[in-house]
C-alpha cells in the first residue's frame, strides 16, 4: 500500500512540477534567509535535488557565499545511517545505489 501511495505522489509531483517555473521562489527564499541567518558561522544542511524536487542549490550557494558551511546528507557504507558531509558548489559528487548524489571525500 505504501509503495502505491508513494508512486501516486510522485506522479502528482511530476505533473505539478511540469507546470511550475523551477526558479520561482528562489529570490524569496534568499530574501527571507537574509533576515534569519545567525551572525556567527554555522553548519547548514541541505539536499541535492532529485527528480522533480525543488532546486535548493542556488540557496545553498548563497549560504556558502555568506561564510556558512553547507552539508549534504550521505548514507554510510556500513548501514543506512544518515550523516551530513561538508559540500561546496562545484565539489565532486557520487551517485548512490538509490540514485542520490552525495559528497565523495568529505567528513
Amino acid at each position: 500500500m505504501k509503495t502505491i501511495i508513494r508512486d501516486q505522489a510522485k506522479i502528482i509531483r511530476s505533473e505539478f512540477a511540469a507546470t511550475c517555473d523551477k526558479n520561482a521562489g528562489i529570490e524569496q527564499v534568499i530574501k527571507n534567509l537574509k533576515t534569519i541567518l545567525p551572525n556567527e558561522q554555522k553548519i547548514i544542511g541541505g539536499y541535492y535535488p532529485f527528480g522533480d524536487e525543488f532546486n535548493v542549490l542556488p540557496v545553498m550557494e548563497f549560504i556558502e557565499k555568506n561564510n556558512f558551511i553547507c552539508s549534504l546528507p550521505c548514507l554510510t557504507h556500513d548501514s543506512l545511517e544518515l550523516v551530513f558531509r561538508k559540500w561546496s558548489a562545484g565539489d565532486m559528487l557520487r551517485k548512490t545505489i538509490y540514485g542520490l548524489h552525495q559528497p565523495i571525500n568529505s567528513t
